[in-house]
């Protein structure tokens, strides 16, 4: 993918389409990811979070450089490790206590998300948990904008991804048993807490 095409429109295309909600949508994640020790953030974009997070060791992981740039010049407390790297590429024996996937599950064809499901499986430490922030279908409307959202990536950015798949169906089946479910936008969006059920 060539993400740093869309890194300077990311961020105001999501306020044009969420307005004020925006902000509060992507603080969702904090209180959780604040009482584990070393946190893992997938795709975390510019960074909005790290503002507001307060764990020692986070690893952040981006495919987009312009990305990594936006988020290094917030107010960031703790460590972070900065990682600008495909996930599935990316090596690494290190395990975390928690690994957060905001709105970056969404952009793999099902082939490549059962490979990165099973890659954050073998990256979470025992008892760990994993959360994702990210869409579902919603109502009509709400599926005409995502089907316009992922052409856009694609013309823009090389998206593999051609349509929005079943995110939560297939980390059950990947062996994910859900904790916690939070939903926005008329189920829209979805914010979800996951522990290996074995």
């Amino acid at each position: 993918m060539r993400v740093d095409n869309i890194a300077i429109w990311y961020d105001a295309m999501a306020r044009f389409v969420f307005g004020k909600s925006w902000k509060r949508i992507q603080s969702v994640a904090i209180s959780e990811l604040n009482a584990h020790q070393q946190v893992l953030i997938l795709g975390g974009g510019s960074g909005a979070i790290l503002e507001q997070l307060n764990t020692p060791k986070i690893t952040y992981l981006e495919l987009s450089k312009k990305m990594i740039s936006q988020a290094q010049v917030r107010p960031i407390k703790g460590t972070i490790d900065w990682v600008h790297a495909d996930f599935l590429s990316w090596q690494t024996v290190q395990k975390f206590d928690a690994i957060y996937c905001p709105f970056f599950l969404d952009v793999f064809p099902e082939s490549e998300l059962n490979a990165v499901i099973e890659k954050v499986k073998k990256s979470m430490k025992s008892g760990a948990r994993l959360y994702v922030l990210d869409f579902q279908r919603g109502n009509g409307f709400q599926r005409v904008l995502t089907e316009l959202m992922v052409l856009f990536f694609r013309i823009f950015s090389g998206l593999k991804a051609n349509r929005l798949l079943n995110i939560h169906s297939i980390l059950e089946q990947g062996g994910f048993r859900l904790e916690k479910e939070e939903l926005y936008y008329g189920r829209w969006i979805f914010y979800r807490v996951f522990k290996l059920s074995h």
